[in-house]
């Protein structure tokens, strides 16, 4: 059963972070690449739902422990992709932050200002809670954050 695990993680693409972390891109409900760490709960989900859809059974903990197992190491053989982030990421002293919409987009700050971006250098993962945020609008009046705070001030 594990071998047969092995095949759904070979449609996947292992990588590794900085850390040593071993990660699995593959795709969301949407069809949409996505990545998480191999040994999430995100990941073997996913994992044990294929093996569902593909064989009519339902994979054994011990399998799929082994197979994971499998998938760190090999993970860990492969290049380095940096560090993989958590909504806010930096890269050559700029930032980037992921708002996590439908519209994959990620806004990067740098010396010069800030812009939306439809792809970043910096790889990020979402969590399963995680929330969209807004989108920024250029224009718009630093100091009206003072209403929306309970401070004094002169």
């Amino acid at each position: 059963m594990a071998a047969l695990i092995m095949d759904i993680i070979g449609t996947t693409t292992l990588v590794r972070d900085d850390d040593g972390t071993g990660y699995a891109y593959f795709p969301d409900d949407n069809g949409v690449q996505t990545i998480a760490p191999i040994n999430s709960q995100e990941f073997e989900g996913w994992l044990a739902s294929q093996f569902y859809d593909t064989h009519n059974d339902v994979a054994t903990s011990q399998a799929l422990k082994s197979a994971l197992q499998i998938a760190c190491y090999q993970a860990s053989k492969k290049p380095s992709i940096g560090e993989v982030a958590l909504r806010f990421g930096h890269l050559n002293g700029n930032h980037y932050i992921d708002t996590c919409n439908q519209g994959r987009e990620i806004i990067e700050i740098t010396p010069q200002g800030w812009h939306i971006n439809h792809g970043s250098p910096v790889v990020f993962r979402k969590s399963p809670t995680q929330r969209p945020i807004l989108t920024p609008t250029k224009g718009g009046d630093l100091l009206r954050i003072l209403d929306y705070l309970n401070i004094v001030h002169e």
